[in-house]
């Protein structure tokens, strides 16, 4: 943009007409009149500054995908140039009136035809549209239950997990608000006008303020993905989550404005624009696989390994990362020839602070058992109790309560033992101990396990 025009994007709805006029005369008397509206705002041009009336109105007969004013939106220009008001732009079913007049005639005085537009409008904007977004996201509920459930500790530990679930939770509470604002409006606004009376007020206000809450959690949400960063391959995925879906939305949009432009039919760019919007999606979503299994084949997402082993074909790498406790020290010996891998992992969030220890032989005729154990740090006593609770739950082992031999003993445990190893849950203040092994640890060996974890 030069420095005689500039973008502002519109952060109203259809319904806050009068906010929007008040808004634009705004911008007028400082010397910015309003130029074109389109998907992404209102484009203005720099003038003497002047005292300019504008009005909004709607004719829910038009498109976003008409070329330009119909037969019958032209009739209706022609009313409002007659009334002293001058067309501005248009952007679907929305229209921009202004008039250098100080009182000019008003445009709508039908208040029953005038709450008739906006619903019909609201329909075909905001409101299928909020819903189809919150199906969206409401659709992803149950998959991202089940991944808590499965691994609580992690999920509560990971930021960018966090970051997503807090995106949805705002946007989800958002967009019902929203929703439920709106239809309360209409049909206070509808009993208004069946009594002889006008459209009720909207909440602009409220509205703009739930939207700075919108955008301050997904700025939160971000956040929590881009302190990631520091993970390897991380910055790709990143990349390809947002700058793949900005893409998207600029090639749609694009397409959009350039049939447009060249005068095509209403329906031809609507059909392209579907297909187009379908297409995009499809290779958005399957094109993750590709770079997923590109990162994971040339170990882009991993850390550098002290060396890698080739085992049944297969490349493994092999860690030797610091442990607080090894099988060595629980009475195990260890081989050069079992390649025996040792792996810290740790994950942080304003929640949680999960580590994960794990050692474990790789080499083709190693007999080691695995060992590992997890420490989760939760400063919250309910938060801690949720996290247990679900641990217990949602596990395929059963658990019993369990009352160790050991020191110090553990404020409340609980164990899985079965023939092919055993796991224990184990609370000690604000940490969450988890001890899995491949064999049946005697009272000593859960001791040895378990201390150094608490210094």
């Amino acid at each position: 943009m030069s420095r005689d025009r500039k973008r502002q994007l519109n952060w109203y709805q259809i319904n806050d007409c009068e906010a929007v006029a008040r808004h634009l005369e705004k911008m007028a008397a400082r010397g910015w009149l309003l130029e074109k509206a389109d998907n992404w705002g209102w484009i203005y041009r720099r003038s003497a500054p002047a005292q300019i009336r504008y009005c909004v109105t709607f004719f829910p007969e038009a498109s976003i995908f008409d070329p330009g004013p119909t037969g019958d939106q032209e009739t209706y220009i022609d009313y409002c140039a007659a009334a002293g008001w001058e067309f501005v732009s248009s952007y679907g079913p929305a229209q921009y009136f202004r008039s250098t007049r100080p009182d000019p005639v008003p445009i709508e005085t039908d208040e029953a035809a005038k709450l008739r537009a906006i619903h019909r409008s609201m329909w075909k904007t905001l409101i299928l549209g909020s819903l189809l977004l919150l199906f969206a996201q409401l659709i992803n509920v149950p998959g991202r239950v089940r991944h808590f459930r499965w691994a609580p500790m992690s999920e509560l530990s990971d930021s960018g997990t966090l970051g997503l679930w807090l995106m949805m939770a705002v946007l989800v509470v958002y967009l019902v608000g929203n929703l439920a604002d709106y239809f309360i409006w209409y049909f206070r606004s509808k009993r208004s006008v069946e009594r002889g009376g006008a459209c009720l007020p909207v909440h602009t206000r409220a509205r703009l303020w739930a939207g700075g809450v919108l955008l301050a959690g997904c700025a939160a949400g971000i956040a929590g993905f881009v302190s990631k960063l520091t993970r390897p391959g991380f910055g790709w995925v990143l990349l390809y989550s947002f700058g793949g879906m900005a893409l998207l939305l600029a090639v749609l949009f694009g397409v959009m404005n350039r049939m447009k432009r060249q005068g095509s039919a209403r329906g031809d760019t609507r059909a392209a624009y579907l297909v187009l919007t379908v297409v995009l999606a499809v290779t958005y979503g399957y094109g993750g696989i590709p770079l997923a299994n590109h990162l994971s084949e040339t170990g882009a997402m991993e850390r550098a390994p002290a060396y890698t082993y080739t085992k049944y074909g297969i490349e493994r790498n092999i860690y030797r990362d610091e442990l607080p406790v090894t099988l060595e020290d629980l009475g195990y010996p260890v081989s050069p020839e079992d390649h025996c891998s040792y792996e810290a992992e740790v994950s942080r969030s304003p929640l949680a602070r999960h580590t994960v220890y794990s050692q474990r032989g790789l080499g083709e005729d190693s007999e080691l058992p695995y060992l590992e154990y997890q420490v989760c740090e939760i400063p919250w006593g309910w938060l801690r109790e949720f996290c247990c609770e679900t641990l217990l739950e949602s596990s395929y082992r059963e658990y019993e309560p369990y009352n160790p031999s050991i020191t110090p003993a553990p404020e409340e445990a609980w164990a899985s033992i079965r023939s092919g190893g055993c796991r224990y849950i184990l609370l000690y203040g604000d940490r969450i101990l988890v001890v899995s092994s491949g064999w049946i640890m005697s009272a000593e060996q859960l001791k040895g396990a378990v201390q150094p974890l608490l210094e």
